[in-house]
C-alpha cells in the first residue's frame, strides 16, 4: 500500500475507530458525519444492507 494512502487511513482509524475494532463500517454523510457504525455480523446480505440503510435519517 503506498504510504500517502496509510497515512489517510490512519487518520480516517484515529477518528472513527478509537478501540481498534476490526472489522469496522462506518456510514457518513457527505460532510463526514457519522451516520453509525457496524461491525460483522451473521445475518442476510439484505439484513445488513437494510441496517445500514437504518442510519441514514
Amino acid at each position: 500500500m503506498p504510504e500517502k494512502q496509510a497515512t489517510a487511513n490512519a487518520k480516517l482509524a484515529e477518528k472513527y475507530d478509537k478501540e481498534g475494532v476490526f472489522p469496522l463500517v462506518v456510514v457518513l454523510d457527505n460532510k463526514g458525519t457519522l451516520l453509525g457504525e457496524t461491525g460483522y455480523k451473521k445475518i442476510t446480505p439484505k439484513a445488513y444492507i437494510q441496517e445500514l440503510n437504518s442510519f441514514v435519517k
